[in-house]
């Protein structure tokens, strides 16, 4: 079993979001549903200030739509990653 963080934004909340989990995307859920189905954790990690890098066994990039505005930030924060 693997822990999986699906990199987002609190700003997903403006959008389109599903109804088991606020902080992803329907699109988001769909394969949250298949992974959780295999055995694996999946939880949305909102980016901005988190640093619990080594509690993870991979990030996958979903929807961290927030970026371009702080575009600076974002890359030095994927560089910790």
């Amino acid at each position: 079993m693997a822990r999986i963080g699906f990199v987002t934004t609190d700003k997903i909340l403006q959008h389109a979001c599903s109804d088991q989990n606020s902080y992803f995307t329907s699109d988001d859920q769909l394969v949250v549903n298949v992974l959780s189905a295999r055995g694996h954790l999946v939880e949305p990690i909102l980016w901005k200030g988190f640093e619990q890098f080594h509690e993870y066994d991979l990030f996958v990039l979903r929807s961290p739509w927030d970026y371009t505005e702080h575009a600076s930030d974002f890359f030095n924060w994927l560089k910790k990653a």
